[in-house]
């Protein structure tokens, strides 16, 4: 069985984000405590550094509480300066990401391997994890290599999406609709994931110095999960990312499939391991 991946795919960036609970602090607003993160830190730089993430990046000076800083990432792991995927932890939270050198699930999925295992091996009281949300965000920027000149055209003529207002409001209030900017947000319940969220955001934006227009896709579980062992995890991030596959190819016209340039490559075994009916990359 082959699986499809895109020569001009228009990723920008792909994460894979796991959110935690902490506990409120009633004194100070928005404030929490991640009562693990000093020690949690401590063994993962250690965990992640055995797998090439060796170097450390910390984004917030030290002196800055933590309780001011949930649900923020604070610490970044790299193999080395500026190399993709980087690895980034938080009080409450923990990411994998990866940039436009993505090159399929099957390239992807390793580091998350990797990752989840170095954070669920360090976690000082596993027990007392509760993770409640599990998100897959994929960032895409369709460019003038793709078609892209003004959001009316591609909408109609590439990807699905149709206008955000009706062309006859537009057409009376416009002075040049070639100017317009769109934005736009949709959320809907997932048909095919139990406890989950989809939400695709839609922006007229600039990529690489150019118009371009940028379509996040979004996949929400939120719910208590409580206590993750790591393959827990990787599982419910396939299992989003075959939803989050779905959206994207639904989008797709068909002159706007070719100019990304599919391509057929083997399935690998871990699919069929997993009884995924989906072998797409």
């Amino acid at each position: 069985m082959a699986s499809t991946v895109y020569k001009k795919a228009p990723l920008v960036e792909m994460v894979a984000e796991v959110r935690w609970d902490l506990a409120p602090l009633a004194a100070v607003p928005n404030a929490a405590l991640d009562p693990f993160h000093d020690s949690l830190k401590g063994a993962l730089t250690t965990e992640l550094a055995k797998g090439g993430f060796s170097l450390v990046e910390e984004l917030v000076p030290a002196e800055v509480p933590r309780e001011f800083l949930a649900g923020q990432v604070v610490t970044r792991y790299r193999k080395s300066a500026s190399e993709w995927p980087i690895i980034q932890l938080g009080p409450g939270v923990f990411t994998v990401n990866v940039d436009a050198s993505y090159s399929g699930w099957a390239t992807f999925r390793p580091y998350l391997e990797l990752a989840f295992n170095a954070l669920v091996s360090s976690h000082p009281a596993p027990q007392a994890w509760k993770v409640n949300l599990v998100r897959l965000i994929a960032i895409d920027a369709y460019e003038g290599r793709h078609g892209y000149t003004n959001y009316s055209e591609f909408s109609r003529t590439a990807l699905k999406l149709g206008p955000v207002l009706p062309p006859s409001f537009l057409e009376r209030f416009s002075v040049d609709q070639t100017l317009n900017v769109v934005r736009s947000e949709t959320l809907f319940p997932l048909r095919q994931l139990e406890n989950s969220i989809g939400k695709i955001a839609i922006a007229d934006g600039i990529h690489r110095n150019a118009p371009a227009l940028l379509v996040t896709t979004t996949v929400d579980r939120e719910k208590s999960f409580g206590a993750m062992s790591a393959q827990n995890l990787v599982s419910l991030f396939d299992q989003s990312h075959d939803a989050h596959r779905a959206l994207f190819h639904e989008l797709l016209g068909v002159d706007l499939r070719s100019a990304l340039e599919p391509e057929e490559q083997e399935c690998y075994e871990w699919r069929r391991k997993v009884n995924h009916r989906s072998c797409s990359a």
